[in-house]
């Protein structure tokens, strides 16, 4: 069916809204352009090299007639997954980046022609989110003292519940949602601590007092120490709150005990990707692309959501976990690309060089260190455009999609396709909000 939306210039569009799945009705629903012209392009059909940490671009050049036979098939596979979710302004958005990514030959297209097909109403769609009572009062208390782009708030919960699994139980949804928004906040205060201000001892003392009380005994020096924190910095302030909503809310959620400790890793594994920029951008030289490859995904957390999920899905068996944890790993490196992607150019004028593109772009040559920390920021942003960077990290994202897809008949209690589509339109959100986010 058809929804008309009223646009903030009076403008009415339409688009399909299919919604196949009632119990994710409460997830956010907006509306788009649908323009259903979209180019044929060929799609590298590409396996996946033997280790994620190391693969690269290159697929070798297809006939004419593979390309536009690639093109199709893939066109297709879009057409049939884009109605799934009641997010269409990112789906119809995925749709029409997906179909324009790779030009003759298997090379990516610059990415200005890429951002053609990424329709800018998805903006509009996340500025309509309404955020729940507890996450707006968050927001206020942030901007007490943070400087982030007040959208951002809206397109993490709007991000949050895109990427919700399907086995979550309906009466823990929103819960879960909460638990989850709650962590995504933790991780933009706490990535701000590590890119910006390069505390490593700060992140320490947070890390403590996230786990303290909850999973170890509560030291009286460390609770002294962790009280004389709160008081000098206001973001180990804010954490503190935040992790008395995040426990609260946790304990609330089924299989909470069963997996306490998977999640207690994993969010160490998120602190340490933390610990890990602050020391690159304190030690430039020790900068490279495989340690990078394998430490910076933590930091978009996708482990920690599929923990969240499962303790919120009791029907989901644990015999599926190891699957399941293999999936979100690729969606984990395909966030951080997506989000390098959306974000990288705002890095320059701070000098953080965190994200995967400055460590393949050393890597290939186009800079130096030296370069990047003496270069004004435009001179910097020029030769990444003309490096063809970007299309190498693309070219990897679409290896951990195509191992997704390899595993869709190894997993029971979800679709792998399904979850395929879910990360194209989380990168087509993020592409979409390049200068917002």
């Amino acid at each position: 069916m058809e929804t008309k939306v009223d646009t903030a210039n009076g403008a009415t569009h339409t688009a399909p809204v299919v919604d196949s799945n009632p119990r994710e009705s409460k997830r956010p629903r907006t509306s788009c352009d649908v323009d259903g012209s979209s180019k044929s392009v060929a799609v590298p059909a590409g396996g996946r090299s033997p280790d994620p940490a190391t693969d690269d671009a290159g697929s070798a050049p297809q006939s004419a007639g593979a390309k536009q036979a690639e093109a199709a098939k893939m066109k297709a596979k879009l057409k049939a997954l884009m109605g799934r979710f009641p997010l269409p302004a990112c789906t119809t958005s995925a749709n029409h980046m997906m179909c324009s990514v790779h030009a003759e030959g298997g090379k990516p297209k610059p990415m200005e022609t890429i951002l053609k097909g990424v329709n800018p109403l998805v903006v509009y769609g996340v500025q309509r989110t309404t955020l729940p009572p507890l996450l707006a009062e968050l927001k206020t208390e942030y901007h007490k003292f943070g400087h982030r782009n007040p959208f951002l708030w809206q397109w993490l919960y709007y991000s949050t519940q895109l990427m919700a699994g399907p086995s979550i139980a309906p009466e823990h949804a929103d819960t879960v949602t909460l638990v989850k928004s709650i962590i995504n906040i933790f991780n933009v205060v706490t990535d701000d601590i590590g890119d910006e201000d390069n505390d490593i001892r700060l992140l320490h003392r947070i890390e403590a007092d996230l786990f303290r009380g909850v999973f170890s005994s509560d030291d009286a020096d460390e609770s002294k120490q962790a009280c004389a924190d709160r008081a000098a910095d206001p973001k180990a302030a804010y954490c503190h709150t935040l992790k008395t909503h995040l426990w609260s809310l946790a304990r609330k959620l089924p299989r909470f005990e069963e997996l306490k400790e998977v999640l207690e890793y994993d969010i160490r594994q998120m602190l340490n990707e933390k610990r890990y920029s602050a020391l690159t951008n304190k030690n430039p030289h020790m900068i490279n692309r495989t340690e990078h490859s394998l430490v910076a995904p933590h930091t978009m957390h996708a482990m920690i959501f599929l923990t969240c999920d499962l303790m919120a899905s009791p029907s989901v068996p644990s015999t599926e976990f190891g699957m399941l944890r293999s999936i979100y790993w690729d969606a984990n490196v395909m966030a951080n690309i997506a989000n390098c992607l959306g974000t990288w150019a705002r890095e320059i004028p701070k000098r953080d060089w965190s994200s995967p593109l400055f460590p393949q772009a050393i890597e290939d040559g186009v800079f130096t260190i030296q370069q990047l920390n003496s270069m004004d920021v435009d001179a910097i942003k020029a030769r990444v455009e003309e490096s063809g960077v970007e299309g190498k990290l693309l070219a990897r994202w679409f290896s951990h999609r195509d191992h997704i897809m390899s595993l869709n008949d190894k997993i029971t209690c979800a679709s792998a396709a399904d979850f395929a589509a879910q990360n194209d339109a989380f990168l087509a959100m993020h592409l979409a909000c390049r200068g917002f986010i």
